[in-house]
């Protein structure tokens, strides 16, 4: 990164110390309206178990009814498959999602 090199080790901490922050932020309750929802999916090769693997991750943003924009969540998922995405909005919807009028 930026012409500096890390050990695999250092990584792992830095991942590591990432995980809660990136746990609380994808389990906050969802409390706005959320009128214009946009959903997209990047499938990434992994690294699983000594084998390479694709993964999609799935990504929500919205608008709020104040118009604000606000990222709602990020999950991995196997493939971008129809029970993946509907993993993914049954998980949004728990959450507290409402006011959908539209999903890009």
């Amino acid at each position: 990164m930026c012409g500096a090199s890390f050990s695999k080790s250092t990584v792992s901490a830095l991942c590591a110390g990432l995980d809660p922050r990136v746990r609380a932020f994808n389990e906050r309750r969802l409390t706005a309206e959320y009128p214009f929802v946009l959903v997209d999916a990047l499938v990434l090769t992994v690294r699983e178990e000594d084998c390479v693997v694709s993964k999609a991750a799935l990504i929500a943003s919205a608008i709020r009814a104040d118009g604000v924009r606000e990222i709602l969540g990020i999950q991995i998922g196997d493939s971008e498959s129809f029970a993946t995405w509907n993993d993914f909005f049954k998980w949004l919807k728990g959450r507290g999602l409402k006011g959908v009028r539209w999903v890009i």
